[in-house]
């Protein structure tokens, strides 16, 4: 066995250089304590015993290849090249599994569609099982509003006078929706320069508050269970306490929550997502181009062929399962009976919400119970024709960017999606229709984003009166006090031309609103004062309006609502 002439370590067979200190096989340090650095190079070798008791190699007295402190040196650039060699093979071996390179063609085709799904998802599951506010903060406006404005209008009605009357009036409006606080609402009807009619209204948990000081110098509060008394003597059937529970019910009319909602749709994605496996989904390295956008796109293409065995065998599992799902079910009862008091001629039908209910849930239940058998046919026969045409599912990606997606056959017949290009120059995203391989564009969008402001094009093509296009550019830093954005839109329909601005005027913001239809001419203009709102809530308990004293009060109130008509119709 050899050992290091200048630190005794044991070395492999053929070694050129010492692995612990770094020294040249057959030299030694001057620094070596063994070997004193005063050494006369001719002086007898010094003999060191090691811990083996073997004794080592002479060793001169200086060796002039290794300077002082090179052992340490060593020992660190072999530690620091062995953890860059760690970290290098470590971030690849990362890349590699994160990335899909060795990902089985199924999983990426599911993976990819399950990234453009995903968060409509959650859209979705958030939108239906958020839970009901009370009757009063579903009257405000979101989000809440803490400013007053001024509207104004132009109207072109054929007759001058009446266009003149209308310029020169106006209505102003105070709204404060603070949370957790009643909201109010304040306004004035100003014609001809004149104010003729100011009032407050309060939207409360329990009541509406009414201010009308020009008709009555008393304020007044109706409570929901008096008004739905109220709206019943008139006539009108209206189950105002059903409605106010539901919305007071403060969980989701499906009665589920967020988390089950979206597990139930993963499920039957799953079920969906069944029929793709190894042997009808592959994946190429192809360069595209894609046919409505034109862009050439170097790209993973993911080509799913289903046969009619694995359609029908996945339709009828979908269909049982939706027939056998008690969720479902309770979700459809939820709803029913949310959706009952929205409809007033319900009461004329049936004696009860509950009656109503069974009967829709008896009718839900024969629609469902034989989907499969009522549908078998029609399934079969479409399965055979995606077999027999060679339909084919394709998703273009690159770096997990979606290019396209299309549904076609063998004639290039079918539907698809296409994005190209990028936000900062210019994103081109188009819904097309191939017929032959042709691309017909059905929906396109084109968005330009910088950091301080969007851009962009929607059209829709192929409508009843042509093509529509929304033209827009948004200010993304600053709004009105109607939280609007700063912004320019136009929309463009056949005879209808609509034009939106809003911006800075003076102290506050200036809405312009102007559409043209059928050759008529509507402007509008709203002034936010973009500061907080002067409205102030009346003074007092005020006195309750009920189903004996209604009659009476706008008895009283009835002349000067005759007077205010009158003046108004001038």
């Amino acid at each position: 066995m050899n050992y290091c002439m200048n630190c005794g370590a044991k070395l492999t067979e053929n070694a050129k250089f010492c692995m612990v200190c770094g020294s040249k096989v057959g030299e030694t340090s001057s620094a070596d304590p063994a070997v004193p650095a005063s050494a006369d190079p001719e002086a007898p070798v010094r003999e060191v015993i090691y811990p083996t008791g073997s004794p080592a190699p002479a060793v001169p007295a200086s060796t002039p290849g290794v300077p002082a402190g090179g052992k340490k040196m060593f020992r660190w650039g072999v530690l620091i090249a062995i953890l860059a060699a760690v970290l290098v093979l470590g971030g690849a071996a990362f890349w590699v599994f994160t990335s899909g390179v060795l990902e089985p063609a199924p999983e990426r085709f599911v993976r990819m569609h399950r990234q453009l799904i995903d968060p409509v998802l959650d859209g979705v599951c958030e939108a239906v099982t958020v839970d009901r506010k009370d009757l009063s903060k579903d009257l405000k406006i979101e989000p809440y509003l803490d400013t007053d404005l001024t509207i104004t209008a132009e109207i072109e009605t054929g007759n001058s006078e009446t266009d003149k009357m209308i310029r020169d009036s106006s209505v102003t409006m105070r709204m404060k929706t603070e949370e957790g606080e009643p909201g109010l609402f304040g306004f004035t009807l100003n014609l001809k320069g004149s104010d003729i009619l100011n009032g407050t209204l309060v939207f409360d948990p329990d009541y509406i508050g009414v201010y009308l000081p020009e008709l009555d110098d008393e304020y007044y509060r109706i409570q929901y269970s008096d008004l739905e008394k109220i709206l019943e003597d008139a006539g009108v059937e209206f189950d105002l306490k059903d409605l106010t529970g539901n919305l007071n019910a403060g969980k989701s009319p499906l009665s589920i929550d967020e988390k089950e909602l979206r597990g139930i749709f993963d499920e039957y994605l799953d079920v969906f997502f069944s029929m793709v496996n190894k042997n009808n989904t592959k994946a190429s390295k192809e360069t595209l181009s894609l046919p409505a956008t034109g862009e050439q796109v170097k790209c993973t293409v993911l080509t799913f062929h289903p046969s009619a065995k694995e359609v029908t065998d996945m339709a009828r599992e979908l269909l049982e399962k939706f027939a056998d799902d008690d969720r479902i079910r309770k979700m459809v009862r939820s709803a029913l009976e949310y959706s009952y008091s929205f409809d007033p001629s319900n009461s004329y039908w049936y004696s009860d919400a509950d009656e109503y209910v069974d009967e829709m849930m008896e009718e839900y239940d024969k629609a469902v119970n034989n989907l499969w058998q009522d549908n078998r046919d029609a399934i079969e026969e479409f399965a055979e024709q995606v077999e027999e045409k060679n339909i084919c599912w394709k998703i273009a990606y690159k770096n997990d960017r979606i290019h396209w997606i299309c549904l076609m056959d063998e004639e290039g017949n079918g539907l698809g999606y296409e994005s190209a290009g990028n936000v900062v120059q210019e994103r081109q995203d188009v819904l097309t229709e191939y017929q032959k391989g042709k691309a017909k564009k059905l929906v396109e969008s084109a968005v330009k984003l910088s950091g301080k402001s969007a851009e962009g094009t929607l059209r829709i093509y192929r409508l009843d009166s042509g093509d529509m296009r929304i033209t827009y550019s948004i200010d993304l830093l600053n709004r009105s006090g109607l939280q609007i954005p700063y912004s320019e839109l136009r929309v463009r329909y056949g005879d209808l031309d609509i034009r939106l601005k809003v911006g800075k005027e003076g102290k506050g913001s200036q809405h312009d609103l102007e559409m043209k239809i059928d050759g008529d001419t509507v402007k509008i203009g709203i002034y936010s004062s973009d500061t907080k709102s002067t409205v102030k809530a009346p003074k007092g308990s005020g006195t309750r309006v009920t189903i004996d004293n209604y009659e009476d009060i706008i008895e009283e109130m009835s002349d000067k609502i005759y007077e205010l008509l009158y003046n108004i119709a001038g």
